[in-house]
């Protein structure tokens, strides 16, 4: 249990003040789109102009007529700022990058055509850059496509099976804290056989503090004090559901899921995923803490449109999109439906895919986890077909997959005593 500042942390009006932060977040996105569509039309009344624009639309796109090597690093920049915004939050690496690539860009970009004995020279180049983007996402869809054939599936999970009986690789942190946290709320449903000792081991290990203390200073330079403060959310999570966050750290928490848009802390800087929120709830409604902006959330926001939930939340522009992969919606919603927040349309959205998953037998770790889910969704829904499916599916060996079906077991078993006793 936590003490009364962590309860106290939690916002009366949650409604209103995330009505409040979503306004202001758009319009802050409307005047910088606003300002970069001005700059773009004044600019471009001149061939350096023209480049100008060009790299204020991408970065470096205007030197690539003269400076091709230098348009080129900043545009593989700019992919490398991308991936570290997505994935830890560093949002304002992307935004330096684009500063020195629009700097870069007035000072050296050519006022006036090429002129080459007397004669002004077609411009080439930069001005088909879209052709290149164009080419790019070409590529990108054909590794895509070719990722989801079945020789390529086998060939990476073979090589992934060699690296793991070399004990070269090991779960991630945030997929370990994830099946922490999920291993911990089947202990809390009366699940046995779970393993206490290598899960508490697991998140406790020097690797979780360390990859807190690296993405928190890449993302928003925090080089001292606990690197648990904000963000963070799978780890702290697991960390409080097995009762090793301090009353202090609890506190923070609260407080912070009390801020947010969505009601619970970010996973990183800025960036919250499914999975991570939805435990953050259910972490926070275990220790009696209420959370009316998350189930709202679900039911606005993050709802279920065309068969998918998104896939992500970038609070700081209150932008959500993303289609959710499989086995993280089937989770989201299955754990969802263990606290009364969402009915059974989630599970209609996901059947198809859950027995798609049965099915295989491939021993890839996200089908693993998709059909897991799948049990703790039968635990709900009757649905007698897809229980003889997914019945002739092991388990696996995926940590998060593990916990899921001792979940599933657990609440089964519960829903089980409740209707025997109902009937005596």
């Amino acid at each position: 249990m936590i003490g009364d500042r962590a309860r106290s942390g939690v916002v009366g009006d949650a409604f209103g003040s995330a009505r409040r932060l979503r306004r202001r977040r758009r319009r802050t996105f409307a005047v910088l789109l606003a300002a970069d569509i001005s700059i773009v039309a004044l600019i471009r009344t001149s061939h350096r102009g023209t480049h100008i624009a060009e790299s204020v639309i991408f970065p470096g796109a205007g030197l690539f007529e003269n400076y091709r090597l230098l348009s080129v690093g900043f545009a593989l920049a700019v992919v490398a700022a991308t991936v570290a915004w997505m994935s830890w939050g560093a949002d304002w690496l992307v935004g330096a990058v684009w500063v020195a690539a629009l700097v870069a860009t007035v000072l050296l970009a050519q006022r006036g055509q090429p002129v080459v004995r007397g004669v002004a020279q077609p411009l080439r180049g930069s001005h088909e850059f879209p052709l290149v983007m164009a080419v790019i996402a070409a590529v990108a869809w054909t590794k895509s496509v070719l990722a989801r054939l079945p020789g390529v599936r086998q060939f990476r999970r073979a090589r992934q099976r060699r690296r793991d009986e070399l004990g070269r690789s090991a779960a991630s942190v945030v997929d370990t804290c994830r099946a922490a946290s999920i291993a911990a709320l089947a202990i809390s449903a009366g699940a046995a056989g779970v393993d206490v000792t290598g899960h508490r081991l697991a998140i406790t290990d020097a690797r979780v503090q360390r990859r807190a203390r690296r993405v928190g200073a890449i993302a928003r330079w925090r080089f001292t004090g606990d690197p648990l403060r904000a963000d963070q959310a799978h780890i702290r999570t697991a960390l409080w559901l097995w009762g090793e966050l301090s009353d202090d750290q609890a506190a923070g928490f609260v407080a912070e899921a009390g801020r947010r848009l969505a009601g619970v802390p970010a996973s990183e800087a800025g960036w919250v995923r499914p999975v991570d929120a939805v435990l953050a709830a259910v972490a926070l409604d275990e220790h009696g803490v209420q959370t009316p902006r998350w189930p709202a959330m679900l039911h606005d926001r993050w709802s279920l449109r065309n068969g998918h939930r998104p896939a992500w939340c970038y609070e700081p522009l209150g932008l959500v999109a993303g289609a959710c992969p499989p086995w993280e919606h089937a989770t989201l919603g299955a754990l969802c439906r263990t606290r009364g927040w969402v009915g059974d349309a989630d599970w209609a959205a996901v059947r198809r895919t859950v027995l798609g998953g049965a099915a295989r037998h491939d021993g890839d770790a996200h089908d693993e986890r998709l059909v897991a889910a799948g049990r703790l969704w039968l635990a709900y829904v009757d649905d007698e077909q897809a229980r003889q499916v997914i019945g002739r599916r092991s388990v696996g060996t995926d940590r998060i997959a593990v916990a899921l079906s001792q979940l599933a077991r657990a609440v089964a078993a519960a829903a089980r005593s409740e209707v025997g006793v109902a009937a005596t």
